[in-house]
């Protein structure tokens, strides 16, 4: 503590102890923070997961980095090692772009933790503006939703698409996000309306209240009905379903490509087409500002 030049109490040094939070090495530093903000409930488990994936990826890069370590230069060598070690999942698009900003985002998140802790130490994202690249996926028609609906009606579909189907239309039908949608529990609907909390913004505790068409209240009675858990749409992991929905789309020759987000997607734009009505859109699409809308 002395040598970084960092205040120090009992209780500071106790806690540390007792967590074992690393002043030297940044790589244990971001692991032990990570595992503290789940114990902690801050983070879910797929957000520690995407974590962990971002401290891996240190890992092979430098098996122990120390803060002394970091300068202006370093993001720009990391992104480097990162561009030449992420490869595309396609030939044709360069989807690991995301994947990269979204590595940075994770680490420059524990550094900004680390600061808050006041570890002295070069910030190197201080000259490395993090760039947001718009996914690859975009709304499917209203003709194609309702080509997925038929197929989830037909006794054909497999049980793993249906499954799949099942959650991923219920989102074209009420705009969830994944993170959202894996939180639904039967108490969410009250008199066919869809009443929530976001995930993503539960820390003002501000309800979302989406009506119910037909086509969602069959997903959800569906739902229910094969679900023995309180989270009824919570049983599958989001990297299968994304390559089930691939599989799905190719089936059917719906020639988009087929990801959780594209649901959210897909509610706003038909919402939007049907009513006309952008604020109505806004407020349950739950976004802040209607230029995000």
């Amino acid at each position: 503590y002395r040598l970084a030049d960092i205040p120090i109490t009992i209780n500071r040094f106790a806690y540390d102890y007792r967590n074992n939070i690393s002043k030297s090495d940044f790589i244990s530093y971001m692991i032990t923070r990570i595992n503290m903000r789940y114990a902690d409930k801050e983070i879910s488990g797929e957000t520690k997961k995407k974590h962990m994936q971002a401290a891996e990826k240190l890992k092979k890069y430098q098996p122990q980095i120390h803060f002394t370590d970091f300068d202006e230069n370093w993001c720009q060598k990391f992104d480097n090692w990162l561009r030449r070690n992420i490869k595309p999942q396609k030939k044709d698009n360069r989807p690991s772009d995301n994947t990269r900003w979204s590595i940075h985002k994770n680490v420059r998140t524990y550094m900004n933790q680390a600061k808050r802790d006041q570890i002295r130490f070069t910030y190197p994202y201080a000259w490395f503006p993090i760039n947001n690249v718009h996914g690859k996926w975009k709304a499917i028609f209203e003709k194609d939703v309702k080509c997925l609906y038929n197929y989830y009606l037909d006794k054909k579909c497999p049980e793993n698409y249906r499954k799949i189907l099942r959650a991923f239309l219920f989102s074209c039908m009420t705009g969830l996000r994944i993170s959202d949608l894996k939180r639904i529990t039967r108490d969410n609907v009250i008199d066919d309306i869809l009443v929530f909390v976001e995930y993503k913004k539960r820390k003002s505790n501000h309800l979302l209240k989406v009506p119910l068409n037909a086509m969602a209240k069959k997903l959800f009675s569906d739902a229910v009905e094969h679900s023995l858990r309180d989270q009824i749409f919570n049983n599958f992991a989001e990297q299968y379903a994304n390559r089930e929905l691939k599989e799905i789309a190719a089936l059917l020759e719906i020639n988009e490509n087929l990801h959780w987000h594209v649901g959210r997607h897909t509610f706003i734009s038909l919402y939007y087409a049907k009513t006309k009505d952008l604020l109505a859109t806004q407020q349950f699409a739950g976004h802040e500002s209607i230029r995000q809308t």
